[in-house]
């Protein structure tokens, strides 16, 4: 017995330091390529807002743009942690030192900065929108230091870069809560396997390092599959404090993943899914149902309490305004379709495409094995989802449990279909929450048949 604790301990003495290592590897990877990404407008949009934060701390919830100019039903919350990195930077009054460093001010024929970075004096290579890391595949195509910046171009591009550091805290951190997912889910490999996979995903490495909220959507993302975890274990237990307390995170989670994102809505009806999958368990025991309907009481008030409470747009006419969230994103999208009919993806079958041809195909931009013609992904993929499902099917059939294996397994059909149904631009950020789904089932399939190698050599060792 003692052994084995001896044992047990310096196994997991060595999974620490493996993953310690890893998360040092990617940390410097990813902010040591910080300015090798070629710049996206939109960079400079969710930074520009981010006056939005002294708005609200002041409580002036009577200035129009809440309600009537500069996007006003575009979630904030991208916007108010922006806000902080610039208040943390020294300015007390975001909106006049942004213009005061010419940041947000145009010339008397109408030209901004960052036309010149992207247009004209600096000439940006036809590098890829997505690229893989550098420090692990090849230098990248667009390596430009400081020195090869026009100077007056500088404090604006050091905003930028602040934003960029502020963006990849987030990655890194949904980094740390897949790994977290994964080991709970199943071991040590799969959590060390998906991290290292989706840290060296190019959709990940591109979107999680640029200025805009793709990875705090990511974050909370993974901090809502952890938590799910944790309450499913409640509600097992018929813990019901523990199982209400998990609910009000969840909920306050769900907010802030909206919050940030309009396609953050996707926690919702996952949640609905994971509740009514708990019904169907607990059909026939009262104290179980009688805690979830409180706990699903307690997840819709707090969403709605701290999402209400983080948007003044909401303050007025609220009903009609939340609708018109949705709805003002999908009129976004068509009129992006119109000005750029080259990225727009008509209709449902094209998107189906395009998410197989990006994420699995051979050669796709996105996959996590580009090698030859042998569709790698396409094939980790589907053995992956055979494993899921076998052994989500076992769990709730058999013992009647929810496992972590049907959280994957739901959260990847609403995050897959929800890309399905949303895609209209073919724009590599909306693949992400897809595009770690599927990395999650390809680094299953990798532990499962290493596992189950490892089981086949070590009987035909024995024997």
């Amino acid at each position: 017995m003692v052994k084995q604790k001896q044992s047990n301990k310096n196994r997991s003495l060595v999974h620490a330091f493996l993953f310690i290592g890893l998360f040092a590897a990617i940390s410097y990877c990813y902010f040591s390529s910080l300015r090798s990404h070629r710049f996206q407008i939109d960079e400079w949009s969710f930074i520009r807002k981010s006056y939005y934060l002294d708005l609200y701390l002041n409580r002036n919830f009577s200035d129009p743009r809440w309600y009537s100019r500069d996007d006003p039903a575009q979630p904030k919350v991208g916007a108010y942690i922006y806000g902080i990195m610039l208040r943390l930077a020294g300015m007390r009054d975001i909106e006049k030192s942004l213009h005061e460093t010419g940041f947000t001010r145009t010339t008397q024929e109408g030209k901004r900065w960052w036309d010149d970075l992207l247009y004209r004096r600096i000439k940006v290579p036809r590098s890829e929108l997505v690229s893989r890391p550098a420090c692990f595949f090849r230098r990248s195509t667009f390596t430009q230091t400081q020195s090869d910046f026009p100077q007056e171009l500088l404090p604006h591009l050091k905003i930028i870069w602040m934003g960029r550091r502020t963006s990849l805290l987030f990655t890194l951190g949904a980094v740390i809560l897949l790994f977290c997912f994964a080991r709970v889910m199943k071991s040590f490999l799969l959590g060390f396997l998906s991290a290292l996979l989706v840290a060296l995903n190019p959709l990940m490495f591109s979107s999680g390092s640029l200025a805009m909220t793709d990875s705090m959507q990511q974050f909370f993302f993974n901090i809502n599959l952890l938590l799910t975890w944790f309450f499913l274990k409640a509600v097992g237990k018929q813990n019901s404090k523990r199982a209400l307390a998990l609910s009000l995170f969840l909920g306050v989670n769900a907010a802030l993943s909206l919050g940030v994102k309009v396609s953050g809505v996707l926690i919702l009806p996952f949640q609905t899914l994971i509740f009514l999958s708990l019904f169907m368990l607990q059909k026939k025991r009262n104290k179980p149902r009688g805690i979830l309907l409180r706990s699903g009481g307690l997840l819709i008030a707090s969403f709605l309490t701290v999402f209400v409470a983080l948007h003044p747009y909401l303050y007025r006419d609220t009903a009609r305004h939340f609708l018109a969230i949705f709805t003002n994103r999908l009129e976004i999208s068509e009129r992006d379709q119109r000005l750029l009919p080259i990225w727009a993806v008509q209709t449902r079958q094209k998107a189906i495409e395009f998410i197989l041809g990006r994420n699995l195909l051979p050669q796709g931009t996105y996959t996590n094995f580009p090698i030859g013609k042998v569709p790698i992904d396409g094939l980790l993929f589907l053995a992956g989802l055979w494993f899921v499902r076998k052994k989500a099917i076992y769990e709730f059939s058999r013992r009647k449990m929810l496992s972590s294996e049907l959280i994957l397994l739901l959260w990847a059909a609403v995050a897959i279909g929800g890309l399905i149904l949303y895609l209209q631009n073919d724009w590599p950020r909306y693949y992400l929450p897809a595009e770690v789904a599927i990395t999650l089932f390809q680094a299953y399939a990798i532990a499962e048949l290493s596992r189950q190698a490892f089981e086949i050599i070590s009987h035909k060792g024995v024997r």
